[in-house]
């Protein structure tokens, strides 16, 4: 079927963009334009000496955490994590043995199943009785929000600011106002970071990842699939409260989990993360890494300036 190359003028269109939308080469014509945009939005900010904490929170936590890393095996230049990204897609375009190419239709089509997901998320937040709170006019701060109306804020998103200080290291304990908002009108360029790289972490790295080490065990493809992404799906739920060592000023895990067993009030919010993680990685494993990030950004974007 690879080398069938006249199939592409044949009369299956719906086919043909299933399998190409699924293609890491389609996924890297589709992200890579929106990663520039990210970048290119932090970096606008960081040229003004006088907005230097907006650079620092516009940045998603966790490009604050894969830089960190880098920074710390020897690659902490600025153009490391995005790179590692586009390698990472590259090498898995090389290694599917596809054809490399994409056509711009394509393309549109992924921006649109990204945005039905995105709408099928939303509704399904709505439609549970733990997510249809109203948000207080002006609140500006997590301290000051319930669980269920984190949901539904700017201070809900994906990883909200205090998991976002935890992950870079800029906190010892975690705070609610500890990590300062960014400008409303730049929260934009956070969402894209959001989708690009917690997607690329969580999803395209850590499932397959969890699926190779659980296949080790012997188990079914199946079993093997559903415990990478439900694992992957639990992990990017507890990133959301994640808590630090006070005596190490190291991130703990199991402290984090700690905090969430004993704090009832967060368990809806960590359900419905949860839930959300569990879609995003199946749309990794179905519709491929494009489809999945696209539908994370969305959501965010949407839940970020209408849902407040």
């Amino acid at each position: 079927m690879s080398g069938d190359h006249p199939r592409e003028s044949s009369g299956e269109p719906a086919g043909e963009y299933w399998a190409e939308a699924s293609r890491p080469l389609a996924s890297l014509a589709f992200v890579v334009p929106l990663l520039a945009i990210y970048e290119w939005g932090v970096m606008s900010v960081s040229q003004y000496p006088q907005q230097t904490h907006l650079h620092q929170t516009l940045r998603n936590g966790v490009d604050y955490w894969l830089r960190a890393q880098l920074s710390w095996l020897g690659f902490g230049y600025d153009w490391c994590v995005p790179m590692l990204l586009v390698a990472t897609l590259v090498g898995l375009q090389i290694l599917s043995r596809q054809r490399w190419s994409v056509r711009f239709s394509v393309l549109w089509g992924m921006a649109a199943e990204a945005a039905v997901f995105a709408a099928l998320l939303i509704i399904v937040g709505q439609m549970l009785p733990w997510t249809s709170a109203n948000i207080p006019p002006g609140s500006g701060n997590v301290e000051f929000l319930r669980p269920a109306e984190l949901l539904h804020s700017r201070d809900g998103l994906l990883l909200s600011e205090a998991a976002a200080g935890n992950i870079s290291g800029k906190i010892a304990t975690p705070s609610a106002d500890a990590w300062p908002h960014p400008a409303p009108r730049l929260h934009w360029v956070t969402c894209l970071g959001a989708g690009i790289y917690e997607e690329f972490v969580f999803r395209l790295c850590l499932v397959p990842l969890i699926y190779a080490a659980v296949r080790l065990l012997g188990l079914p493809r199946e079993i093997s699939l559903l415990v990478a992404v439900t694992t992957s799906g639990l992990l990017f739920a507890a990133a959301h409260y994640l808590q630090v060592d006070v005596e190490t000023n190291r991130l703990s895990l199991v402290g984090t989990f700690d905090y969430i067993t004993r704090h009832k009030e967060v368990w809806s919010a960590f359900g419905f993360r949860f839930l959300a993680g569990c879609l995003f990685g199946s749309l990794l494993m179905i519709r491929g890494f494009g489809i999945a990030a696209g539908c994370h950004m969305i959501y965010d974007l949407f839940v970020g300036f209408w849902m407040v």
